[in-house]
């Protein structure tokens, strides 16, 4: 899906000033199963997600323009998510993985403090 907006043009184009590509966009909530954030190039950092109610788990990718947040940080890094509940954003690529636009993760508050299992 393709939306346009723009001014109509006497010859029948449009001359646009927002075109937003809806191709193979992916929305869900689920679980982050593992992690692999240490990926070196031309690998990307990536996790395996199970959406809610699916049977298996996808490969979501993170690239340079992914948004994370987890908990109030909005800028954090793939080092900072967690295995656990997630939502995820972004585009079904044709091998089946997911390039990843966004990312929000709640922390879940322990009140311990350390986080060291």
């Amino acid at each position: 899906n393709v939306d346009v907006e723009g001014v109509p043009q006497a010859d029948g184009s449009v001359n646009a000033s927002q075109i937003e590509v809806r191709q193979n966009r992916m929305e869900s909530h689920g679980s982050i199963d593992s992690l692999n954030c240490d990926a070196i190039l031309p690998s990307l950092p990536s996790f395996s997600f199970t959406p809610d109610g699916a049977a298996s788990a996808l490969t979501v990718t993170i690239g340079p323009t992914t948004q994370i947040q987890v908990g109030d940080n909005e800028s954090a890094a793939c080092t900072d998510l967690m295995t656990g509940p997630a939502r995820v954003e972004g585009v079904t690529q044709s091998v089946g993985s997911v390039a990843a636009s966004q990312i929000e993760q709640e922390v879940s508050g322990g009140g311990s403090g350390g986080g060291n299992d």
